[in-house]
């Protein structure tokens, strides 16, 4: 392991996480190559405001909307297609969606096209896939936190290596870009928040990622039991940042086998 220059930096506490991209960026290409994927379906006026529909092998109208991280300032949904081929195996839908990124868009209002997205995403999917059963939202890093933050419109969440408190982040390098002020911070953070998604929720994060990260799982673990809502966490041994999301696009591998016996309970509300 590398020095980190912050507690949340995760690119400085992974010697190898470029190696990560680079195959991730490769799979991801060949996830595209798939005639029956559909590219581009907009929900917002922003160019990334759109989504990739990824549909399901004898599939069952079930959908996973998967929500790509990046300090919600960095990469595009298009670095992250790699994660449907083995869910799509499944029968499952995959939702790849994008949304605006800092220093351009506020975390507000990330917040607000998520939501959207999922408020408006079975009228948006009927025209290439009819009718949907459940959906449940997924996210990794700053997508576990959108995916939580907007988890009241889905039937479930899945949020891996997650940030639900944004208030330690005021003091980083991490908030040139995003410009959250302790008031903003505060407000972003569904740790803090009096209500949360009424729906099943699943927290994962890998034994081997920063403290400060793991930390944050159990911050919003604790705080969903203490409001009584249903929500389970995983923690995986030797697993880091990187290979935690890696894992979620594998099956027979531990976060996907969690994930995917996490997604088969749940129920449509």
């Amino acid at each position: 392991m590398t020095e980190p220059a912050h507690p949340y930096d995760n690119r400085g506490s992974v010697a190898d996480c470029d190696d990560y991209f680079d195959d991730w960026r490769a799979r991801s290409a060949l996830a595209y190559e798939d005639p029956g994927v559909v590219r581009g379906i907009r929900y917002g006026e922003g160019e990334r405001e759109a989504f990739d529909l990824m549909p399901g092998e004898a599939p069952n109208g079930d959908v996973l909307v998967f929500i790509h991280g990046g300090y919600w300032q960095w990469y595009s949904r298009e670095v992250f297609a790699f994660v449907a081929p083995a869910w799509r195996a499944r029968g499952v839908h995959v939702v790849n969606l994008g949304y605006p990124l800092a220093p351009g868009a506020s975390l507000a209002a990330m917040m607000a096209g998520v939501g959207k997205a999922l408020s408006g995403l079975r009228t948006a999917l009927a025209p290439y896939v009819g009718a949907v059963g459940k959906v449940v939202v997924s996210g990794w890093s700053a997508g576990g936190h959108l995916a939580m933050s907007a988890g009241a419109q889905a039937d479930a969440v899945i949020a891996l290596s997650g940030l639900y408190d944004l208030r330690p982040l005021t003091g980083t390098s991490l908030n040139e870009a995003l410009g959250l002020t302790p008031a903003s911070a505060e407000a972003a953070s569904p740790a803090l928040w009096a209500t949360s998604s009424p729906g099943p929720v699943m927290l994962g994060v890998g034994a081997g990622e920063l403290p400060a990260l793991q930390g944050q799982s159990r911050t919003m673990h604790d705080r969903r039991v203490a409001l009584g809502l249903p929500v389970c966490l995983a923690s995986w041994a030797a697993l880091h940042h990187y290979s935690v999301l890696d894992s979620f696009s594998k099956a027979g591998t531990p976060v996907f086998d969690d994930a995917y016996r996490f997604y088969t309970t749940c129920t449509s509300r």
